[in-house]
């Protein structure tokens, strides 16, 4: 069983959004052994979305189509639907109905372009679609499935995980086990070196690697029996490991913290409140997070931190001796038991021969004792500066195992 995936919109097309339906469906239906040979993007136009479904290759049973069902002048799919399936879209009093019946529970008055979603080809299957007015259709065309669905996200997930799936999976298709290792410190390329001979001895799990600014992921995708084969990678990867599918290393951070019922606080230069922000996007960070201060300014450095003036003439403000000094201000300005620092270069400018752009010093004071900690690799200013963050936290993290 093969799959294609056509998604519609003038939006994709033209850079304004990406194309997030898409690799929903393809994660959902690896999940089940189901690969997707084509991801299609394809505008709001009738010529084109035509073209696509006559040129499915011959391989593909089933064909997943999101977008353009909703009431307004580009929501094109159902009529260019109608007219490929030789269909003709008829009024339905029931379809009606319900969409009144939903925009009534909005309190928003119904106009004439909501109702044209009462027309609906009289010769396939709804799909149910319990977030929103749009009905999906399911047509059965030369041994082919074809389900079309709204480009809306939340709408589109419902109903594949809800109406669709549910249905098209028979027991034959045994769900896959998917699993991402979330890595940071070790390069895709040293990685896939210490997995070598690991993966040429599990042929049957898929691997697939994902470099990003936060640190390498590694998607695992297998059946149940091959959990142990797994298992053993992860103990191989476990000290480059800080977190499994989405979790976040904030999200580690926060629960040591919790366990501990330690308290700490932020001192930031060169990331500019980044490890802050990071800190306070998980719930109850009340708890543990007591100051965040953004010492951008030798002068707020001192006036704020106590970081002495001799420390800033004598190493300059990106320097260890600063960092040290920074951490352990912040911890004692706040009465934390953790206090952690940055300072650092993020760029384009600013850099020399001894300083160059992407050098980060960060320290973490715990209990009175500081360790300070350096970095440098330079990509952009918005990247080093994701890098800066991600490197800090990890060390935090490791002081707190």
């Amino acid at each position: 069983m093969k799959a294609i995936i056509i998604s519609i919109g003038d939006e994709l097309l033209s850079g304004d959004i990406a194309n997030t339906n898409g690799s929903f469906i393809a994660s959902k239906l690896n999940e089940h052994n189901i690969p997707v040979i084509r991801i299609l993007a394809v505008g709001d136009d009738a010529d084109s979305i035509t073209k696509s479904l006559e040129e499915i290759p011959e391989m593909v049973n089933i064909v997943f189509v999101t977008g353009g069902l909703g009431p307004t002048h580009d929501d094109i799919t159902t009529k260019v639907a109608a007219r490929f399936f030789d269909s003709e879209l008829v009024f339905q009093q029931d379809l009606y109905d319900r969409v009144k019946a939903r925009f009534a529970g909005y309190g928003i008055p119904m106009n004439e372009a909501d109702r044209l979603q009462a027309f609906f080809p009289e010769n396939c299957e709804r799909i149910d679609n319990n977030y929103g007015t749009a009905i999906g259709m399911h047509f059965f065309k030369n041994g082919r499935d074809y389900f079309f669905m709204p480009g809306v996200p939340h709408e589109m997930k419902g109903m594949l995980t809800e109406q669709i799936l549910p249905k098209l999976i028979s027991g034959s298709h045994k769900k896959m086990q998917v699993r991402t290792l979330r890595t940071y410190g070790v390069g895709e390329s040293k990685l896939y070196q210490s997995m070598k001979h690991w993966m040429e001895e599990n042929p049957n799990i898929r691997v697939a690697f994902y470099p990003k600014d936060r640190g390498n992921d590694i998607k695992l995708q297998y059946y149940p029996d091959s959990e142990k084969a797994v298992e053993n990678l992860i103990q191989q990867l476990s000290d480059s490991i800080y977190g499994f599918d989405s979790e976040e290393i904030e999200e580690k951070i926060a629960k040591k913290l919790i366990e501990k019922k330690w308290t700490l606080a932020v001192a930031e230069s060169c990331t500019g409140g980044l490890i802050a922000s990071r800190l306070t996007d998980i719930s109850g960070s009340s708890q543990y997070m007591m100051y965040g201060i953004v010492s951008y300014s030798n002068d707020a450095k001192m006036k704020l931190l106590g970081v002495k003036e001799e420390s800033l003439k004598k190493y300059g403000a990106v320097s260890q001796e600063v960092a040290a000094e920074m951490a352990e201000g912040v911890r004692q300005y706040s009465d934390c038991e953790i206090g952690i620092s940055t300072t650092g270069i993020a760029g384009p400018t600013g850099g020399t021969a001894e300083k160059p752009v992407g050098t980060l010093w960060c320290a973490v004071s715990c209990l009175g004792k500081s360790e300070v900690f350096h970095y440098c690799r330079n990509i952009n200013r918005e990247a080093n500066k994701i890098r800066f963050t991600q490197f800090a936290l990890k060390k935090l993290l490791e002081k707190l195992k």
